[in-house]
């Protein structure tokens, strides 16, 4: 299968908020994507058919140092195929990097074990 890892748009709000769920809202993504700013980044992966798998998110935040970005990860509840999730965070990572942050936070709940295996 082939992957596509590319920048999110607000054209892809209607698939991403499907992927995250409630209580996640396309309007809610739409408002916080258009709303960022120019120290953020947001990529996805999809398969050759355009269907999206995840997408992640990193920006800055009050709770960490400026060289630090904290990230948001979604993903597909099925089984992704293999090396989704890691070629979507090496495109995030080299967002972190051109963004001149040196380290990426994740804040993950105890009870998303899937989450935490991944992170």
């Amino acid at each position: 299968m082939t992957l596509i890892i590319r920048p999110a748009t607000l054209a892809d709000i209607r698939q991403m908020a499907e992927i995250a769920g409630p209580p996640v809202t396309a309007q809610g993504l739409a408002a916080w994507m258009d709303g960022d700013s120019a120290h953020a980044a947001w990529h996805l992966v999809e398969d050759e058919s355009g269907c999206l798998l995840g997408f992640q998110h990193i920006g800055r935040t009050d709770a960490l140092p400026a060289e630090a970005c904290e990230i948001a990860t979604f993903l597909e509840p099925a089984p992704l195929p293999f090396g989704a999730a890691a070629s979507l965070f090496d495109a995030t990572a080299q967002a972190a990097h051109r963004l001149r942050y040196r380290w990426i936070s994740a804040q993950v709940a105890e009870e998303n074990s899937a989450a935490r295996i991944y992170y």
